[in-house]
């Protein structure tokens, strides 16, 4: 099965498939340093899978290889939960609404996957994409989907919809896999991690849960990021972190956020999360290299499509196309 992806990234949905026998065909991306670290990977393991670097509306002029699926992850930060208010007009990508569909007519794949945030549903954007592929024959199936019910070891939620031509029979696009925890996810790479600290304050709140009684297996993930709003375990407010019989909170691109996560083990001391430990919870294969600028490793594993979750959709495109 042939794979094209738009807004490919640093390669989640191209790697998915690839981990799942597929064959990446072409992927386009704007930013260069991101799409070198896609080209990078499949430059010995798909050596004819093309990355073209630039927009989705000019790419459409080039003459790309056949496809038998489409996926694409539009851009649109308008119903983000890092978005303190739901205004579509936030969304300086509005125009992917069209050009998707104008992809799907020059290609005619037989299946489209579109994957964005929940509030993605609701967006002019997606209603665009819903006309245009109705109007060129393709019928949709769409969900919202809770990853860590499907392998995934981090609590994160997503909005997916898929289409095929004429009539639609995927009714269930991701087989329910529990997910392990974050701790049976990174368990073997915890003695490598560098030594930290906590904030003061952030030991004040854990020495207050402790004397409320309120506690659970550790180690304990923790992070400083958005302390305020956040809930540790369930429902007590103390400190933003999960036990390890927790999956992860959802990974995002924020460098603040990421960089600012601890492990607590029992003895008290406390160790640096790694950018391995993120890939991880974003189910990278470890054959993936992580970048050597951060920037763009933030980036890439917090904007990804989680490989993990893209191999999945693959083998039942797989089976129900083949």
């Amino acid at each position: 099965m042939r794979i094209g992806t738009l807004f490919g990234g640093c390669g989640g949905w191209d790697i998915g498939a690839w981990m799942a026998g597929a064959s990446p065909v072409w992927s386009v991306e704007l930013e260069p340093a991101i799409a070198a670290v896609q080209r990078d990977f499949f430059e010995k393991r798909a050596p004819r899978h093309r990355v073209v670097v630039g927009d989705v509306r000019e790419a459409i002029e080039l003459d790309l290889p056949p496809i038998d699926v489409l996926y694409a992850s539009p851009v649109c930060k308008a119903h983000s939960k890092g978005t303190s208010r739901l205004d579509t007009s936030l969304c300086e990508h509005a125009w992917t609404g069209t050009a998707v569909p104008q992809w799907v007519d020059r290609y005619r794949p037989k299946a489209v996957v579109i994957e964005n945030v929940t509030g993605y549903r609701s967006h002019e954007a997606f209603r665009q994409i819903q006309r245009g592929l109705t109007l060129h024959g393709y019928v949709e199936r769409s969900g919202v989907f809770r990853f860590n019910q499907h392998g995934l070891p981090q609590s994160r939620e997503r909005f997916l919809s898929w289409w095929t031509e004429d009539k639609n029979d995927i009714k269930q696009l991701l087989p329910e896999i529990p997910g392990p925890s974050w701790f049976d996810s990174t368990s073997d790479l915890l003695r490598d991690l560098p030594k930290a600290e906590l904030a003061n304050w952030q030991v004040d709140r854990i020495d207050r849960m402790r004397q409320r009684g309120v506690k659970g297996p550790y180690p304990w993930l923790i992070s400083s990021f958005n302390a305020s709003t956040t809930r540790f375990g369930e429902g007590k407010t103390v400190i933003v972190g999960r036990f390890a019989n927790q999956p992860a909170w959802t990974v995002v691109e924020s460098r603040r956020a990421q960089s600012g996560l601890r492990v607590l083990l029992e003895d008290g001391s406390v160790r640096a999360a790694s950018l391995r430990m993120l890939a991880r919870f974003q189910g990278f294969p470890d054959e993936w290299e992580i970048p050597e600028d951060t920037v763009t490793a933030y980036t890439c594993i917090g904007n990804a499509v989680p490989p993990s979750i893209s191999a999945l959709v693959t083998r039942t495109l797989m089976r129900a196309l083949s």
